[in-house]
């Protein structure tokens, strides 16, 4: 216990930290471009309010509000997760004019895909709704992010940018896909703790590994405002990322 608790305590507050550190650099300029990936630190930063709160109130907040308060802010993580990956695939599609009716599908196709696992797993209690549907949308943002990589793949110009931010979305997509689904079998086989918390420490080091990987990113990364009347802010990457090797 003593052990998990010490886990749990270094993975979360090196994700606060990091998170805080990522937000800094977003407000530099590239908020304007990623305003949903700021959306999804900040929602990061509120994932610790359910356990203090629990904590604060002696562990009487546990059954009436904790587990409400987790799972909502889970939910608009994920949905912001998904309209990021959407958006990134709609700013690479804008190069390729023939995919444009295939970005169109996606962005039904995730609607549509969202409205199923909201009818299907309705009529569950409360918790276990919110832990299926967020599981079915981060599998969503996870398929999503694959198709933005194809997209990637195609396009000759590359932004380092944009690619590690895919990047760190496929690893917290993953690793949540991964965990909800141990935390879920661990309800239905009854006491299963050992599943459970391995579902548990999947999330923990994902979310760690995807903020360590945006905050490099921004970190490498400038952003200068458009010198021309009327202009939009243009990003510019550092020059150590845009030179070819050799």
């Amino acid at each position: 216990m003593i052990i998990e608790q010490v886990f749990y305590t270094v993975t979360t507050s090196i994700t606060m930290v990091l998170t805080v550190l990522t937000l800094q650099r977003l407000l530099s300029g590239w908020w304007r471009r990623y305003y949903l990936l700021g959306l999804i630190l900040v929602l990061g930063l509120t994932s610790v309010v359910p356990g203090i709160s629990a904590w604060v109130s002696n562990g009487s907040f546990r059954l009436s509000g904790v587990q409400k308060l987790y799972w909502m802010q889970a939910l608009m993580a994920q949905v912001a997760m998904a309209l990021l990956v959407l958006q990134l695939i709609y700013r690479v599609g804008r190069e390729m004019p023939a995919q444009a009716r295939l970005v169109r599908f996606l962005t039904y196709v995730s609607i549509l895909a969202a409205g199923t696992s909201v009818a299907i797993h309705f009529d569950n209690r409360p918790n276990t709704f919110m832990a299926l549907v967020a599981r079915d949308l981060t599998f969503l943002a996870a398929i999503l992010n694959m198709i933005l990589w194809r997209f990637l793949i195609q396009v000759r110009r590359r932004d380092f940018l944009l690619l590690a931010v895919s990047a760190g979305v496929g690893i917290q997509c993953t690793g949540d896909a991964i965990g909800h689904s141990f935390r879920i079998l661990a309800r239905q086989v009854g006491s299963a703790t050992v599943i459970y918390e391995f579902g548990n420490v999947l999330m923990s080091l994902s979310a760690v590994l995807t903020v360590a990987i945006w905050h490099t990113a921004f970190s490498r990364s400038k952003y200068k405002a458009s010198q021309e009347s009327g202009g939009d802010a243009n990003p510019v990457v550092s020059a150590s990322n845009t030179h070819p090797a050799g």
